[in-house]
């Protein structure tokens, strides 16, 4: 066997401040070949103390058959296996022999460090006899055998925090600061109140008479007075009433039943384009002010550049009812309101094959009031507004009531908002967003005390009931204090908190609502799908966001469709929507 050669070791004791010194010394060294490196495995060792660097005789000597070696390193205790005599360490100079295998020992000896001999700190052997003692530069037993230390003793754990002292006086008012820059500019204010009527054109002439039963008036409105005028299956296909004048293009009044009722099997029930005040303008003391059915695209079609293109109000049930087997139930864009309807029981009510209600408006696009203001069924959307302020409002009529109600999911592609009052600035106001997570989250907060090393927090009977027993967690902050806290049980039903000292702490409990443990996060896409073709899509979103689509490939480089990808899902892309001309 090739001859081993110790290369570097360690010999050290660690030694406990209480409790017996350990009877054996860690022993730590690197062995190798004397040319091919270090050595790997199993191998003999036999280790002896001598008080002579060289020759002698060893005064201890332990042999250890089977030594673990790794890359050259190895680790053993000394005085496992043979232990050393109470004389061993008496303070006099000593060295450590290391032989390997069947090598002759290993020459030189190590020096046995000054750590070895703190195995005799376990005990003093003999009397002492100082004239004082003192620990670093300070006396604390003098040469009577008088205790002059601190007489305060070892500091025991620190106490609770006492109470709160009084707030001291207020200091002066620090130097008022330079005035700092002006803010960005705040979004659009409401539309201003309709201003005064401008005068009274002058009376054109006196139109010639009309046929009974239409009578033309001194204003030139028509009026039709025998019952019920109607259009049906007798009325030849390309037949239609076109009546209209510089104001309203139809006005219908009725003192019980239905004011505008129209029927259509293509294209347009009602259709009605007007450049002032209202297209469509309907009364009625019960039913439908405005009923309208078609199998066709729209039940209900107008367009105002003023006013309303859609107002209908009804004592009774429905201002505005309206169903088109095509796409729009209501369909009705104005430079105000779109669509407003009154109703005891709903104020608009529209159902589509695609949208049920379509309104767009620089005020408002749809507005309705009743019990249900605005109500609308559609195979993709139910309600859709469009509006440079707001596309659809709903409004409580008091502090308990909801402006907006959703029987299922509520969501939203920007952030969820609340608007505040600013209380200096009554020009502004503040919009906090809602925080947003990956879980449908319920929590409660609040403080709470540990006394006599316990604390439990009280669980508000509300949030047990609509969160789930599963997924409970609780985030702990003591107050004043350093004081080391736990939670040591967190349930639904039971919050205990424990803690090495008696102390105040916030508390944070957080849970998941029941039936929504398993709520997806990752769902098909149905709200980034452009609709039109060559159009561009999402303005109501910031630059960066309407980037996104354009890198997963939804949008081209302008926004537009990119139509490759709505090929490849099968996403429908229709022509921009055109109004046409009553005829």
């Amino acid at each position: 066997m090739q001859r081993l050669t110790l290369f570097s070791c360690a010999l050290f004791l660690s030694v406990p401040a209480i409790a017996q010194v350990p009877g054996a010394l860690p022993f730590q060294g690197r062995i190798e070949h004397q040319t091919n490196g270090a050595f790997t495995g199993p191998i003999a060792m036999r280790f002896a103390l001598y008080s002579v660097a060289t020759g002698g005789t060893a005064i201890w000597s332990e042999s250890h058959p089977q030594v673990d070696v790794h890359v050259g390193v190895f680790k053993i205790d000394l005085g496992s296996i043979t232990p050393f005599p109470s004389t061993t360490f008496d303070g006099g100079a000593l060295w450590l022999g290391v032989t390997a295998a069947s090598d002759p020992e290993m020459t030189p000896r190590l020096s046995v460090s000054a750590n070895a001999y703190a195995r005799v700190a376990a005990d003093v052997r003999g009397p002492i006899r100082p004239s004082s003692v003192s620990i670093g530069t300070r006396t604390v037993i003098d040469s009577a055998g008088k205790w002059v230390g601190d007489p305060t003793g070892l500091r025991g754990p620190e106490g609770p925090a006492g109470p709160q002292g009084p707030a001291g006086v207020q200091g002066p008012p620090g130097p008022q600061g330079p005035v700092g820059p002006a803010g960005p500019q705040g979004v659009r204010g409401p539309q201003g109140d309709v201003g005064p009527t401008g005068a009274t054109g002058p009376q054109g002439p006196v139109g010639p008479a009309g046929a009974t039963p239409f009578v033309l008036d001194r204003n030139d409105n028509v009026s039709y007075s025998r019952g019920t005028l109607s259009f049906g299956t007798g009325l030849a296909s390309t037949g239609y009433l076109r009546v209209g004048s510089a104001g309203t293009t139809l006005t219908a009044n009725s003192g019980s039943s239905r004011a505008v009722q129209a029927e259509a099997s293509v294209d347009y029930a009602v259709h009605a384009k007007v450049g002032n005040d209202y297209a469509v303008y309907a009364e009625a003391l019960g039913d439908y002010a405005v009923a309208a059915t078609t199998n066709g695209r729209y039940a209900v079609h107008a367009t105002a550049k003023n006013g309303y293109a859609v107002y209908a109000k009804s004592d009774t049930n429905y201002g505005v009812y309206a169903e088109a087997a095509g796409d729009y139930g209501v369909w009705a864009k104005s430079a105000t309101i779109g669509v407003r309807g009154e109703g005891a029981t709903v104020g608009v009510r529209g159902h589509g094959g695609a949208i049920g209600i379509d309104g767009q408006g620089t005020t408002a696009g749809v507005q309705g009031d009743g019990q249900s203001g605005v109500y609308g069924t559609g195979t993709i959307r139910g309600v859709y507004g469009v509006g440079d302020l707001r596309g659809v409002e709903g409004k409580a009529s008091n502090a308990s009531a909801y402006g907006v109600f959703s029987t299922g999911r509520f969501a939203a592609s920007g952030t969820k908002n609340f608007v505040h009052p600013h209380p200096q600035d009554p020009t502004k106001a503040l919009r906090f967003t809602c925080l947003e997570g990956n879980e449908a989250g319920t929590y409660f907060r609040g403080r709470a005390r540990i006394v006599d090393g316990r604390g439990l927090i009280d669980i508000p009977d509300e949030w047990r009931m609509v969160t789930a027993a599963d997924g409970v967690t609780v985030q702990i902050t003591p107050i004043r204090t350093f004081a080391r806290v736990v939670v040591w049980s967190a349930s639904r039903d039971r919050i205990e908190v424990r803690g090495e000292s008696d102390c105040e702490f916030f508390f944070v409990v957080q849970g998941v609502r029941e039936g929504y443990q398993d709520d997806p996060v990752v769902v098909p896409n149905e709200a980034f799908r452009p609709t039109l073709r060559g159009v561009p899509f999402g303005a109501e979103y910031p630059k960066a966001f309407r980037d996104l689509l354009v890198r997963n490939g939804i949008l081209n480089a302008d926004y537009t469709p990119n139509e490759a990808t709505a090929d490849r899902f099968g996403w429908r892309l229709n022509a921009p929507v055109t109004m046409h001309e009553p005829r």
